[in-house]
């Protein structure tokens, strides 16, 4: 029974992995190709002062797509678990804000326009935070170069057992 539970939880920590970093990273494609339309998305929520949109708006889809390569290789899951969580809760925050604006707007997720803004999107939001979460805790399981890495690097027992 261990063995079968041990598997599950790392088949689902798999699929946890898989699923976040194919949204980050199909959302970073989606920005990447077109940053001007993006850096407008990005000033119409009216949540940064006007000098760092720009900044924020070059800067996120690059470190989007840098997690998502380090969340399906499994590399650094815990960390880059970390930056795609502080990721969300600004989007939660972008999003939760301009909702109680009454601001009727597309999120400019993964198109231009994309859904409105609305509670099923700070929900869908929220349900990504908690695999980000669950990550962040659980790390990336058997199946990631997370537990070869720290073998090779610390030769401590503690890396060396089946997560």
């Amino acid at each position: 029974m261990k063995f079968f539970l041990s598997k599950t939880k790392n088949f689902l920590l798999l699929l946890m992995r898989f699923g976040l970093a194919g949204t980050f990273f199909w959302s970073a494609v989606h920005h990447l190709r077109d940053p001007l339309a993006f850096v407008i998305k990005v000033s119409e929520y009216e949540v940064l002062p006007a000098r760092l949109v720009e900044p924020f708006a070059m800067v996120l889809p690059w470190a989007m797509m840098v997690s998502s390569g380090l969340l399906v290789i499994g590399l650094f899951t815990r960390p880059a678990s970390g930056v795609q969580a502080l990721m969300l809760v600004s989007f939660i925050a972008a999003v939760g804000i301009n909702i109680f604006r009454d601001k009727v707007m597309g999120c400019g997720c993964f198109s231009e326009e994309g859904s409105q803004i609305g509670w099923p999107l700070l929900v869908q939001d929220l349900s990504f935070l908690l695999l980000a979460v669950i990550l962040i805790l659980q790390g990336g399981g058997a199946w990631s170069f997370d537990r070869w890495f720290y073998r090779l690097l610390f030769r401590d027992k503690e890396f060396n057992r089946e997560s």
